[in-house]
This record gives C-alpha cells, structure tokens and sequence, in this order.
C-alpha cells in the first residue's frame, strides 16, 4: 500500500498566483517588499513571505501586498 501525501492546500497549493496591477498604480504598491519579475514567486513564499502571501506583478517587479489585502482582492486582476 503506497502512502498519499495528502496536499492541506488544495490541488491548486503547487501554482503560485500573481495578479496583475496597472502600472498606473505602482505608488500604490511603492512602500511594499518587492523582487524583479524573473525572480522565482515560489521560492519567495516558500523562504521569506510565506505560502499565503498576496503577490501582484506591476510593471517589472512583483510585490508583497499582504499588509494590505485590499489591493489584492479589488485593484489587481488575474491574467
């Protein structure tokens, strides 16, 4: 009998989502932890900001917003 891992986050806890901000925005996200777009947002959450981090990509770096969710879930869209 082989052991299952069982995943406590869902099947969709492997892809790391990013939502998108217009960069019209940016001085919204300015004061927020950031790291360049080529940079990995799975080793990131996994080493610094933790799996439930919210990360929104605007223009070429990707910010933590978890400080203010709000930017997450009503400005930033999914693409």
């Amino acid at each position: 009998m082989r052991n299952l891992k069982i995943n406590p986050y869902g099947d969709n806890a492997k892809r790391v989502r990013v939502k998108y901000l217009s960069s019209r925005y940016q001085s919204l996200v300015k004061g927020f932890p950031n790291f360049h777009k080529s940079g990995s947002t799975k080793e990131m959450k996994e080493r610094y900001y933790g799996r439930g981090a919210l990360l929104v990509r605007c223009g070429q770096f990707i910010y933590n917003v978890t400080g203010d969710p709000k930017i997450y879930f009503e400005s930033a869209i999914i693409n």
